[in-house]
């Protein structure tokens, strides 16, 4: 059921910086990460500090940052333009089903229009059904074309 009437979202401030840093150490352990609060601080502040990320956060009423989305630009070539992924999507679990994540992808949606983007794309585990359902419910389609290879670089 959806309650977005106490959340809202908003684009990364630097106040938020702590509240962000621990959600953020939540979804890495959520993906099977360890605990790294603080190297993972020092990452989303090197992100926001350079500009080489978009952050949105998501509020709950009481003004505690309850979600977040973070968007890489990058380009595609074959369409000439500009693309943002959705690289990193959260929500603290007793905020889940209402409605956050789909505020948050909403966000990043209207984010890549203003900046006149050709796509958004988000990626998710293969069994992570709930994050599937809930990108194909805001208007991300499954690629059925191509394959998505990773090659291991370092650690």
């Amino acid at each position: 059921m959806s309650n977005l009437a106490s959340t809202s979202v908003r684009r990364c401030a630097p106040g938020d910086l702590g509240a962000l840093a621990r959600l953020f150490d939540a979804y890495r352990q959520f993906n099977g990460k360890g605990l790294a609060l603080e190297a993972g601080r020092d990452f989303l502040e090197r992100r926001l500090a350079t500009g080489e990320a978009s952050v949105f956060v998501a509020d709950a009423e009481n003004s505690r940052v309850i979600g977040f989305t973070l968007l890489y630009a990058t380009y595609s070539s074959v369409s000439l333009g500009r693309v943002f992924i959705v690289n990193d999507l959260y929500v603290a679990a007793p905020f889940r089903r209402r409605g956050v994540g789909s505020a948050l992808l909403q966000a990043a949606a209207d984010h890549a229009r203003h900046e006149g983007a050709v796509r958004l794309t988000a990626s998710t585990a293969i069994e992570n059904v709930p994050t599937q359902i809930l990108n194909e419910a805001n208007g991300f389609i499954r690629d059925r074309s191509y394959l998505v290879y990773h090659m291991r670089t370092n650690g």
